[in-house]
């Protein structure tokens, strides 16, 4: 089976919108599984009060060493010290600044993913307009791009894994809770590549159902 597309500036706009969003939604399930994890949540509360006490004797062993033994404190003892007291009060204070480390968290996973939507379609965008051809044969894809009616093999792989879809763009992962994708196919319509899918028992959904 062939699938045809003839790719326009536009469907790579409305690509890398879809692939961005996409790409977001599997990052934010991502955090929110982390923060709500039963794990990291009995653990993070160990690792404040170990932080807390390792902080807080080293900060002591280094305030006595200077003043028990007359150690003149050189710039290297002086640096230990405030080194303790900056993760003193980090640790102290962490519960506090959670809601701040989730919204960089946020933000980060945002910027992230602009880039990454970009780089998805970088290549496909310097060569605007052009033809694009997937040829599939059994699980097998064969991408083919032709510009001035010059056609040349852009990569061959194997379908597998779960795909999320828009409109003008279909990412794969190698499963639903992967954050990085595995390939991205363009297109201007996911009906034939959904009869491919669906031939081939990979799962896949829509990215106005994506959770």
């Amino acid at each position: 089976m062939k699938i045809k597309s003839h790719i326009t500036p536009d469907l790579i706009d409305s690509a890398e919108q879809e692939l961005f969003q996409i790409l977001l939604n599997q990052h934010q399930s991502f955090n929110d599984r982390w923060y709500s994890s039963p794990i990291v949540n009995k653990v993070i509360p160990i690792l404040r009060v170990i932080g807390i006490l390792g902080s807080l004797i080293g900060a002591v062993l280094c305030f006595f060493l200077v003043k028990s033994s007359g150690y003149i404190a050189g710039i290297q003892t002086e640096f230990y010290i405030v080194f303790f007291i900056i993760t003193l009060c980090f640790f102290y204070f962490l519960p506090s600044m959670e809601g701040s480390i989730k919204k960089w968290t946020k933000n980060r996973s945002i910027i992230n993913c602009k880039k990454l939507a970009k780089k998805c379609v970088k290549k496909a965008r310097k060569l605007t307009p052009f033809q694009a051809e997937y040829d599939i044969k059994g699980d097998l894809i064969t991408y083919y791009r032709a510009k001035d009616d010059v056609w040349k093999l852009a990569w061959t792989r194997r379908l597998k894994g779960v795909a999320i879809h828009g409109q003008s763009a279909t990412l794969f992962f190698r499963k639903w809770t992967s954050i990085q994708p595995t390939m991205v196919i363009l297109h201007g319509d996911f009906s034939p590549l959904e009869t491919v899918l669906s031939h081939l028992n990979i799962e896949f959904r829509s990215i106005a159902f994506q959770k």
